[in-house]
């Protein structure tokens, strides 16, 4: 292989990852201008982290926070399926953080759903690489 093809084989290389970068330099801005909308009418309190969402809801009235989370979760789900997108069930769960001891046991007892899928209760969520407990003394995460 003679100096020039060699030189244009490097060329192509470099241009191809250029133009990857550049792909996964721009995906996140559209996504997340795709994703503008979605909490649109959700009444619960709400944050978005890439392609990461957390919906909470806090108060004394358990039964009323998890009738509005249902809600909430449902309005998400009907806008994803207008979009034609699908909710990762697998990674969505469920966890009530609070000093009362009980009221983790009482959130354990009641449905948390998307569409017919029930989500799941985890003790212990991890959310942005964070160990996350009930009584938020972060013990799982100083480990």
């Amino acid at each position: 292989m003679g100096p020039m093809q060699h030189a244009t084989f490097q060329w192509t290389h470099l241009s191809n990852k250029y133009r990857i970068a550049t792909r996964i330099c721009h995906c996140a801005p559209i996504f997340n201008l795709f994703i503008k909308d979605i909490f649109d009418g959700i009444n619960s309190n709400k944050v978005k982290f890439a392609d990461d969402s957390t919906i909470w809801r806090t108060g004394s009235d358990l039964d009323a926070m998890i009738s509005g989370l249902n809600e909430d979760i449902l309005k998400v789900f009907k806008w994803c399926s207008q979009w034609r997108l699908k909710l990762n069930v697998e990674k969505t769960e469920v966890c009530c953080f609070s000093k009362d001891k009980q009221a983790p046991n009482a959130v354990r007892n009641k449905t948390i759903h998307i569409d017919n899928s029930i989500i799941p209760y985890n003790t212990n969520p991890k959310m942005l690489g964070i160990h996350l407990d009930e009584q938020m003394t972060f013990d799982r995460h100083i480990k």
